[in-house]
C-alpha cells in the first residue's frame, strides 16, 4: 500500500501551547521523583494534526540538547491500533546514520487515544548544541490508515532548535519546514571523574614488580575505568570498570635503569575522561650525592703526617688520590642504608679485597691496609633490604705504601 503520512490530518484547535528548551540556568526545571533528570528540549506547538506511516517507512524530529546525557523522551501519539505489534523510537547523530540508542514498545502498552508516551531509553552521552534525531519506526503490520499509531504535529515552525523529517519513497529523507512534532527530552549534565591519585614506590630495582594504586571519584558515582602509561612504551588502554572511589591496584616492573613517569587517567561509563595524573619513579633507587660523604676525594694526598683525612690539594693533584706510606683507610657517611660494602680493585679491574661493614651512626669505615705500590679503584656500595641502593666510585688512586 502507499504511504499516507500526510493524509491523516485532524485540525482540532488553533491554540499556541509552547516550544523551546530548558537548561540549568532557565526559569523552569522539572525534577522528576523517579528519575534524577530534568526536562531539556520540548515542543508543544499550535494546532493539532497527526502523521502516521506504514511498515517500512519512518518519521523523525531533530533537536539540539543543552544537557550532555539523554535519559528518556516522550512523544505525543494517537493510538487507534487494534492489533499487537511494536513501534520503535531511536536516536541518531545524523538523519540517515546508525541508531546510537533505541527502544521498542508494544502497541498494547500504549494507551488508546491521544497521550504522551514515555520511552525510557538507555542513558547516552550527547554533545550539547549538536543536532540529533528522534526516529519513529512502525511495526511489521502497519498497513491500514484507520488502524495505526500517529505522531502529533504542529503546522507552525515554532521550535527553533530542530525540524521534522519524513522518509520518501525513493529512500531519502526530506526536511519539512511547516512545523514540528510534539516531543520532550530529559537528561542531566554529567561531570567527569576526579583526576586519579597514584600511590606506590618511587624508587626500586629493575626487573622487580611494584604495586601501584589508582583511585578516582565520580560525582554521579558512575563506575570508572583507568588508562595507564608506564613510561616505558607499555600501557593499559582501559581497565575493567570498577565502582567509583574504589582502589585499582596493578603491578609493573621496568627492565632498564632510568627515570620513568607513570601517567594515569580515569573515565566514567559515558566516556567522560579526566586529565592525566603523574608519578615519577627511578630505577634503581639512588641516594643523592649529597648524602654520601667520604674522607677520600679527588685531589687528596695521604701521608704519615697528614692523618686520616689527608691534605686536599685539587689544584695540584687534579683527580689523583695518593697514599704515601699510609694505610688506605676509607670512611664514608651514608644515610638510610643497612650496611656498606667496600671493594678494592687493581689497575686492570681485578677485585683485590671486599668487605661489608655495618654501623649504628651512618658512618661506615674500612681499612684496606697497604695493598702495595700501584694504581687502584675503590667502590662503596650502599645496601638496604639486600638491594644495592647507591654506588660511589673513586678512580685514580695511587698507592706508594709498602
Amino acid at each position: 500500500m502507499k504511504k499516507f503520512r500526510k493524509t491523516i490530518v485532524f485540525v482540532i484547535i488553533g491554540l499556541f501551547i509552547g516550544s523551546g528548551f530548558l537548561s540549568t540556568s532557565g526559569d523552569k526545571i522539572i525534577k522528576l521523583s523517579n528519575n534524577n533528570d530534568q526536562l531539556d528540549q520540548y515542543y508543544e506547538g499550535q494546532g493539532e494534526s497527526y502523521t502516521g506511516v506504514f511498515t517500512g517507512d519512518y518519521l523523525a524530529q531533530s533537536f539540539k540538547p543543552t544537557l550532555n546525557i539523554l535519559t528518556r523522551l516522550e512523544i505525543f501519539l494517537k493510538n487507534t491500533c487494534t492489533f499487537e505489534d511494536n513501534i520503535e523510537i531511536s536516536i541518531r547523530c545524523s538523519i540517515d546514520g546508525d541508531d546510537i540508542t533505541s527502544l521498542s514498545l508494544p502497541t498494547q502498552d500504549i494507551l488508546s487515544g491521544k497521550n504522551w508516551v514515555e520511552f525510557d531509553l538507555p542513558d547516552i552521552p550527547l554533545i550539547p548544541e549538536n543536532e540529533y534525531y528522534i526516529v519513529y519506526t512502525p511495526g511489521e503490520f502497519f498497513d491500514d490508515p484507520s488502524d495505526i499509531i500517529t505522531w502529533r504535529n504542529s503546522n507552525h515552525p515554532d521550535y527553533q532548535r530542530g525540524s521534522k523529517w519524513v522518509y520518501n519513497e525513493d529512500g531519502t529523507w526530506e526536511e519539512e519546514t511547516n512545523g514540528d512534532r510534539w516531543f520532550k527530552t530529559y537528561g542531566y549534565n554529567n561531570e567527569e571523574p576526579s583526576i586519579p591519585d597514584i600511590d606506590g614506590a618511587i624508587d626500586g630495582k629493575t626487573g622487580e614488580e611494584y604495586s601501584y594504586t589508582f583511585i578516582s571519584n565520580d560525582p554521579e558515582e558512575d563506575d570508572i575505568s583507568y588508562m595507564i602509561d608506564w613510561g616505558d612504551e607499555s600501557t593499559i588502554e582501559w581497565s575493567e570498570y570498577i565502582p567509583s572511589n574504589e582502589e585499582y591496584i596493578i603491578s609493573h616492573s621496568w627492565s632498564e635503569e632510568n627515570t620513568y613517569t607513570i601517567r594515569g587517567k580515569a573515565k566514567d561509563i559515558y566516556g567522560f575522561e579526566t586529565e592525566w595524573a603523574t608519578l615519577e619513579v627511578t630505577m634503581p633507587l639512588q641516594i643523592p650525592n649529597n648524602q654520601v660523604q667520604s674522607n677520600i676525594k679527588p685531589g687528596t694526598i695521604f701521608t704519615k703526617w697528614t692523618g686520616e683525612n689527608g691534605l686536599h690539594l685539587p689544584t695540584l693533584l687534579g683527580d689523583l688520590i695518593i697514599f704515601i706510606q699510609h694505610n688506605m683507610i676509607v670512611t664514608s657517611q651514608i644515610e638510610d642504608i643497612d650496611e656498606a660494602e667496600f671493594i678494592l680493585y687493581d689497575t686492570i679491574g681485578n677485585m683485590v679485597e671486599s668487605n661489608i661493614v655495618t654501623s649504628s651512626n651512618e658512618i661506615y669505615s674500612y681499612n684496606f691496609g697497604r695493598p702495595g705500590i700501584g694504581f687502584y679503584k675503590i667502590t662503596i656500595k650502599g645496601i638496604k633490604n639486600n638491594d644495592i641502593v647507591s654506588t660511589t666510585n673513586f678512580e685514580s688512586i695511587l698507592s706508594l705504601s709498602t
